[in-house]
């Protein structure tokens, strides 16, 4: 197992549901040794890093096209528009139209 072939795993994936269950399944590890490796090789836990994916992919596409959040939430699997507010919310403090209307001013 390859703390790099998971990152790249992710990176590659992070739209879909990842649980550390797959993971341990697809890269025949164990929870504990996963989860431990991934956090000292970047500083992260795995359910950090695939939310920040989500993240930086979520503020690209509402800084730089014209799609709805509705649009948007479907476009990165999320159950509804509140779940992908909610997430946005929770990982950068500012709504998803607050962020947009920010990015827009610079």
């Amino acid at each position: 197992m390859s703390i790099s072939d998971i990152v790249e795993y992710i990176d590659q994936n992070f739209l879909e549901k990842i649980t550390i269950n797959q993971l341990t399944f697809l890269f025949n590890s164990n929870r504990s040794t996963i989860c431990k490796k991934f956090k000292e090789k970047t500083g992260r836990t795995l359910n950090q890093y695939i939310a920040d994916k989500k993240t930086e992919y979520a503020k690209e596409l509402i800084a730089h096209t014209d799609k709805t959040f509705t649009q948007i939430a479907e476009k990165m699997n999320f159950e509804s528009i509140q779940h992908f507010s909610h997430f946005f919310i929770k990982n950068t403090s500012i709504s998803p139209s607050e962020y947009r209307k920010i990015s827009k001013e610079k």
